[in-house]
């Protein structure tokens, strides 16, 4: 079971921000501005749904702004991974 969540409009009005991790796992810290704090609850694997984009959060923190880290990827890859 995992989570995934509609956040094309959190996209659109900028109130998530991406940058790249900086060691050598690859991956993206976040921050998001105004969430939903609900999501930083669940206990299961969470995906946030961009449209074209879906991110996977690893570790997601739960104070405001919520931050956290996580992997992009493209939807065509995200059905992939689901499927098998």
């Amino acid at each position: 079971m995992f989570w995934i969540f509609d956040c094309r409009d959190v996209w659109k009005k900028e109130r998530f921000e991406l940058r790249k991790k900086l060691d050598n796992e690859g991956g993206y810290t976040f921050r998001w501005y105004y969430p939903r704090k609900s999501i930083s609850y669940c206990q299961k694997t969470t995906y946030l749904d961009f449209g074209e984009y879906i991110f996977k959060v690893n570790k997601m923190y739960h104070e405001c702004p919520l931050g956290g880290w996580g992997n992009l990827m493209h939807k065509a890859e995200f059905i992939n991974v689901v499927l098998h």
